[in-house]
């Protein structure tokens, strides 16, 4: 798979493993505001704003026992698999397996993990972008048509920067600047979220 224009799952294996976590984190993070406007309850289940600044102290710690803990949590809070495929469900379930990825990359070291973690970020923002094409265009639609909607193409740059940042970046300048990053994006826009809610 190709995330973004010149990177694909090769451009990981050039990454040392806490950065590829830290990519990981970061894909899982840009989808967490979204995930944070879902009601606390049945879908949401864990306060995740709140978690991912503690996971990213404890990526910058390496603590792994904290990422076992956590990973359980966050597994523990996915929406059941016979859960209708409505857009709060695909939110949920997408930035936590982001999450539950870039957690498993920390504690078993392999690379791999931040690849999935990439591929659910790509697949929230193709689901979403699915979803508001129908609700624009109908049914018929071409990959390349999802591809070009801005939620897609917000998510593609947002991969090849947080690349480009690991890559040009020190170990101990690349973590701070990764999540920052993270934090400061939105996956879907307020514009965006209320056409999904109507």
């Amino acid at each position: 798979m190709v995330y973004a224009d010149g990177y694909s799952e090769a451009s990981l294996d050039r990454l040392s493993i806490n950065k590829c976590v830290w990519v990981a984190l970061a894909a899982a993070t840009r989808q967490s505001k979204n995930y944070a406007r879902l009601p606390i309850g049945e879908q949401a289940g864990i306060e995740i704003l709140g978690l991912l600044a503690d996971v990213w102290d404890a990526a910058a710690r390496q603590d792994i026992a904290f990422c076992e803990m956590t990973l359980q949590r966050v597994m523990d809070s996915l929406p059941p698999e016979d859960t209708d495929n409505s857009i709060d469900v695909i939110i949920a379930e997408n930035c936590l397996l982001s999450l539950a990825y870039a957690l498993r990359c920390q504690i078993n070291g392999e690379k791999k993990e931040a690849h999935w973690a990439l591929m659910k970020a790509y697949d929230a923002a193709d689901q979403i972008a699915l979803i508001l094409w129908r609700a624009q265009n109908g049914e018929s639609f071409a990959e390349a048509e999802i591809r070009a909607m801005p939620v897609v193409q917000r998510e593609l740059a947002n991969q090849a920067a947080a690349f480009d940042t690991a890559f040009s970046s020190s170990e101990s300048e690349a973590l701070a600047l990764l999540e920052g990053a993270a934090f400061a994006v939105e996956f879907a826009t307020p514009n965006e979220w209320l056409a999904l809610a109507s």
